[in-house]
């Protein structure tokens, strides 16, 4: 009984990596030399900020430099292991690592709450907000997943 148990949840996080694989463009997240998005400044600016753990930096706002502020560090964390196969990968992995925590957290939350977890996982990756988001290049909103898993921490209470 307890391998079913875990042969199917394997199974349905398969069918979770699937889905944000047939999401997303053919081939273009392994492509070093293109982004997801829409080339917009907000796309531009989260990529040249992907790497930039530091408060200030000389190379931008000359002469001065200027300070800097992370607006995505859950990004920045998810691109990191990514970082060897280059910047367009490092970035495309890290929205699919967003979507990932996206589709788990609304499959979490709509078992917990009684519904049905691929309706719940299917919702949240579906949502035009979030596709939007992905289009635009806004990807410091994208994080949906730490609200579902709040939602979800709070119904259990």
């Amino acid at each position: 009984m307890r391998s079913y148990i875990y042969t199917s949840l394997f199974m349905q996080f398969v069918g979770i990596v699937l889905v944000i694989w047939l999401l997303l463009p053919s081939g273009a997240v392994l492509n070093g030399d293109g982004y997801l998005g829409s080339g917009t400044r907000d796309l531009f600016d989260h990529i040249a900020l992907l790497d930039q753990w530091r408060w200030s930096t000389t190379h931008w706002n000359y002469p001065d430099g200027g300070a800097l502020i992370p607006p995505d560090i859950f990004s920045m964390m998810f691109a990191l292991p990514w970082w060897w196969l280059g910047r367009g990968v490092a970035y495309d992995m890290a929205l699919a690592t967003h979507l990932l925590l996206n589709a788990i957290s609304g499959w979490y939350l709509a078992k917990s709450i009684g519904g049905s977890p691929w309706i719940g996982a299917i919702t949240i990756l579906s949502s035009p907000f979030l596709v939007g988001q992905i289009n635009s290049g806004e990807t410091e909103t994208i994080g949906l997943w730490g609200l579902a898993f709040t939602l979800t921490f709070l119904w259990q209470q």
